[in-house]
């Protein structure tokens, strides 16, 4: 039986056989020290963003996360979400899309549909029974792994713990994530982005929008949905 892949570099206009973790390393090698990503109080460089990334892929592989597992997401528009977000494409791990909106109901439907084993959100505090109440649901639905920002990151942006290294990284034809589909009823539903694919849109649409290394995207809705995303998007 032919690939479903096969021909489609040659058949696609701006068809690119790469993962997000080359296109990385690219964006640090091109414009390194440039500002790639800014919020109140915080900016963070190319060669940062890479960096940062490598070190949390790190820190997820000594806590167990692996290749082809899933994490759930949930996280406002920062520049930690695209630092996680890269560090777990790096490895090969599938990130599940989910808002910062969401509560108990959502979380237990997407973590019965995308099975998980980690859960990367931002925490509470001791009695926000909101948080308290998700992680309870993604436990009883296997999630065995818990990342938060407030424990991973340091006051100056930086990941504060070290991990392991050697892994093997992802192909452009794997699944890169789990995106949340645009309807408005029922339990959401999940559906699944190559590495290939969803970089080709990033591309393309860019190129249709007409911009350049000059423009400058300001993310207000949550980056979470596929058209902050990657409509350009993030990426």
């Amino acid at each position: 039986m032919k690939n479903v892949w096969d021909g489609v570099q040659e058949n696609c206009e701006g068809w690119q056989c790469v993962t997000y973790g080359d296109k990385l390393r690219e964006w640090a090698k091109s414009y390194g020290a440039c500002i790639a990503l800014a919020e109140e109080g915080r900016a963070q460089s190319y060669e940062g963003l890479k960096d940062c990334a490598l070190e949390l892929a790190s820190v997820f592989l000594s806590e167990g996360l692996r290749k082809g597992d899933r994490a759930i997401m949930q996280l406002g528009n920062s520049i930690f979400f695209a630092e996680a977000l890269f560090a777990l494409w790096e490895i090969g791990a599938v990130p599940v899309m989910a808002l910062p909106s969401h509560n108990q109901k959502e979380i237990e439907g997407i973590s019965g549909i995308a099975k998980p084993r980690a859960y990367i959100g931002n925490r509470g505090g001791q009695n926000d029974k909101r948080s308290l109440a998700v992680k309870e649901a993604a436990i009883r639905q296997g999630v065995e792994l818990f990342f938060y920002e407030d424990c991973l990151m340091n006051e100056h942006g930086e990941v504060a713990c070290k991990g392991e290294r050697g892994y093997e990284t992802p192909d452009y034809k794997d699944i890169a994530m789990l995106l949340l589909s645009g309807g408005t009823t029922g339990a959401p539903k999940l559906i699944p982005r190559t590495h290939g694919d969803y970089i080709y849109d990033n591309h393309m649409t860019a190129a249709r929008c007409r911009l350049n290394r000059e423009s400058v995207f300001l993310a207000v809705l949550p980056v979470a949905h596929n058209f902050v995303l990657g409509n350009p998007g993030l990426p």
